[in-house]
């Protein structure tokens, strides 16, 4: 093969080289652009959902500080609310108090501290201070054995024990010595059939003094009256119940 054609065969394959090579790098720049616009497009997509994320989360942030704030007034609507209760709670209590006061002062009035205060508290008081059921209760209690007569304001009875009730609307020191050295010994005469029991003395009125409390227990009567004047009760239940 001469020179000439030699260099025209060179020619022909630089020119195809030159040819694929330009095509190759119009490819490869088609790519990178398409590539490019590719990922420009991933990223405004990123962008978009990120901001969308934020927007939401934005949102959400917002909601629980409208919650939030909504707990808040409960708490503080409920707080008032049980503030109003508590202040109810007082003028009821205040108003049974005042009411009692009241009851018991218009009971001494008429003379039926018995028939209204005493005697229809007897069994509640009895059965739960003393833990019994009882068989009985009576409300002036009279009875005469020969030249003997007596009449008792209250008289009840369980399984084991008898409750002797002396009612006063006035608790004084000579009526709980009478109570005792006296009209005690008087039902056990007039009532025989009760031997066999455990006499419960017990001295009732509205109000008692701590020291006529503190008398009554030395001679081991119960004292029955309103205890704050809030409810009926047995006073010093604490320091006498052991002894029964």
């Amino acid at each position: 093969m001469d020179t000439k054609q030699r260099i025209s065969d060179l020619e022909t394959i630089l020119s195809e080289y030159i040819t694929q090579n330009t095509l190759a790098q119009r490819r490869f720049e088609a790519e990178s652009k398409q590539f490019r616009e590719e990922m420009l497009a991933f990223r405004e997509a990123i962008q978009r959902d990120t901001q969308a994320l934020k927007d939401e989360m934005r949102a959400f942030k917002d909601e629980m500080q409208d919650f939030k704030d909504e707990m808040q007034d409960f708490k503080d609507e409920m707080r008032a609310f049980k503030d109003e209760m508590n202040a109810f709670k007082d003028r009821v209590e205040l108003n049974i108090k005042e009411n009692n006061k009241q009851w018991g002062a218009l009971a001494n009035k008429l003379g039926t501290i018995v028939e209204d205060l005493i005697f229809p508290a007897s069994r509640p008081v009895i059965e739960s201070v003393f833990g019994v059921t009882l068989q009985h209760l009576s409300m002036r209690v009279v009875r005469r054995k020969e030249n003997l007569r007596e009449e008792f304001d209250v008289v009840a009875y369980s399984e084991k024990q008898i409750f002797l009730i002396e009612v006063k609307s006035s608790p004084r020191f000579d009526y709980l010595s009478d109570f005792v050295d006296r009209k005690i010994n008087i039902f056990r005469q007039l009532f025989p059939e009760y031997a066999s029991l455990t006499l419960v003395p017990i001295f009732a009125s509205i109000s008692v003094p701590d020291d006529f409390v503190q008398a009554a227990t030395n001679r081991r009567v119960f004292v029955m009256a309103y205890r704050e004047w809030e409810y009926m009760d047995i006073l010093n239940a604490k320091e006498l119940l052991s002894q029964f």
